[in-house]
C-alpha cells in the first residue's frame, strides 16, 4: 500500500471518529452511552495495524512529533503553534478511549464527577480539532493503542511501584509501604535523601521548601482524592505513582510507533526526563536507537514553551513558512548536537530564543 492511499485511510479514519464524537456530544445522559463507548473501542481495535502501518511507514519517513500527557489540545490558541515549529507531522495522542473505559472502575464519586467533566471537555475539544485541523494535526489515542499491541500492563505497573520505591529507603515493597508509612511524617522519615530532591508534586512546587508545605499546597490546590478514604501516605504514593506510570506509558508509545513526544505540562515532563535521562544512559543497543529521539522530545519542550512567551500574532500557514525559509529546525539540531551531547540547558533556551527572534524579524519585515 502507498503513502498516498495510508495517508487517504488516515483521513477517512478520522471522519469516522468524528462521526462517532458528534454522537456522543449529543448525549446528555450522566453517563456516556455503552454502544458509543464501544463504537470507539471497535474503531481504535479495527484500525490498529493500518495506524500501526502508517506510522512505520509514512510518519518514520520524517520526524513526527506527538502532543501527548493532555486533556486536550485548543488549536485555536496561537500560544500553541510552536507545537508546530519541529517536524514534518504532528499528532494529538486522543486520551479519550482510555477514560471513556475507566469510568466505570471510578468509585470516588468526588473524583469521578471532576473525570466527567474532563470527558465532555476532552469530546467537544477533540470535535473541534478535527474539524479545523485537517492536513496539519491528526487525533489518534497512541497510549491507547500501545497498551493494545504490547499487552504489558501488568508489567509496566510493577515497574511503575519499583521506580516509586526507590525514592524510599527501608520499603521492601508496596505492602511495606502501607505498613510502614501513613502520615506526611511518615513520608518524610523514609523518603532517600539523595533521590527525593527530585520529586515534584505539582507545577509550581518549590523543592526549597518544607514537605509539609509542600504536601498541604497541594492538598489544598490540586488534590482530586477524597482525604476521608485515603491516608497522607497513600496520597503521595498514587501522585508519585501516577508520574512514573504516565512516563513509562510515554516512553513505550513512542518506541512503539516511532514518534516524538512533546509532553507540555511540566510535572509531567519532568518526570519523563527523569526517565529518559536514566534510559539514557543505558548502553543496550535498542536505547541506542532511542536516544536521539530522546533529546528531541526534550528539545521540542523548549522550543514550545519559549515560542509561548514570545506572543507571537501570526497564522499557523506563516509559521510553518517562516521556519522552513530559515531552515529552523535544521539549524537548531546542528548548534545543539556537539559529539551526540546536548549542552547546559541554558545555552540550549539560547539557541531556541535566536531562532525565534530572527524568525520574529523575518516576519516583521514581511508584514
Amino acid at each position: 500500500m502507498s503513502n498516498n492511499l495510508l495517508k487517504v485511510e488516515l483521513d477517512l479514519i478520522q471522519e469516522e471518529y468524528l462521526s462517532i464524537l458528534k454522537q456522543l456530544s449529543k448525549t446528555e445522559d450522566e453517563d456516556n452511552p455503552l454502544h458509543l463507548v464501544d463504537a470507539i473501542n471497535i474503531l481504535w481495535f479495527e484500525k490498529r495495524n493500518i495506524i500501526k502501518l502508517i506510522c512505520d511507514y509514512c510518519f518514520v519517513e520524517k520526524d513526527t512529533y506527538c502532543i501527548t500527557g493532555v486533556i486536550h489540545f485548543d488549536i485555536s490558541k496561537k500560544d500553541e503553534y510552536g507545537f508546530f515549529i519541529l517536524g514534518e507531522y504532528h499528532i494529538f495522542d486522543d486520551p479519550l478511549p482510555d477514560y471513556l473505559n475507566l469510568v466505570s472502575e471510578i468509585s470516588d464519586q468526588f473524583f469521578l464527577d471532576s473525570f466527567r467533566l474532563a470527558i465532555a471537555e476532552t469530546i467537544k475539544q477533540n470535535i473541534k480539532l478535527i474539524e479545523e485541523s485537517k492536513g496539519m494535526l491528526y487525533i489518534l489515542p497512541l497510549r491507547y493503542l500501545s497498551k493494545i499491541f504490547n499487552q504489558d500492563d501488568d508489567e509496566l505497573n510493577i515497574l511503575a511501584d519499583h521506580l516509586t520505591l526507590q525514592f524510599f529507603s527501608d520499603i521492601k515493597d508496596k505492602k511495606n509501604y502501607n505498613e510502614k508509612i501513613l502520615t506526611i511524617d511518615d513520608v518524610i522519615e523514609h523518603l532517600e535523601p539523595n533521590n527525593s530532591s527530585t520529586i515534584l508534586l505539582f507545577d509550581g512546587d518549590h523543592p526549597s521548601d518544607d514537605w509539609k508545605t509542600r504536601f498541604n499546597a497541594f492538598l489544598d490546590n490540586y488534590n482530586k482524592f477524597d482525604p476521608s478514604i485515603y491516608s497522607e501516605g497513600e496520597i503521595f504514593y498514587m501522585l508519585l505513582y501516577s508520574y512514573i506510570r504516565q512516563a513509562l506509558a510515554i516512553v513505550l508509545m513512542a518506541n512503539t510507533f516511532n514518534v516524538i513526544p512533546l509532553i507540555t505540562p511540566y510535572i509531567a515532563f519532568h518526570y519523563y526526563w527523569l526517565l529518559t535521562i536514566t534510559l539514557d544512559s543505558d548502553g543496550s543497543e535498542e536505547v541506542e536507537l532511542n536516544k536521539c529521539n530522546y533529546r528531541k522530545s526534550h528539545l521540542a519542550y523548549f522550543v514550545y514553551m519559549e515560542y509561548k512567551r514570545k506572543n507571537f500574532d501570526n497564522s499557523l500557514g506563516s509559521l510553518r513558512e517562516q521556519t522552513e525559509s530559515i531552515n529552523f529546525e535544521k539549524r537548531l539540531f546542528e548548534k545543539i548536537e556537539v559529539d551526540n551531547n546536548f549542552r547546559e540547558l541554558s545555552e540550549i533556551i539560547t539557541e531556541v530564543n535566536n531562532l525565534l527572534k530572527e524568525m520574529e524579524k523575518q516576519m516583521s519585515f514581511l508584514g
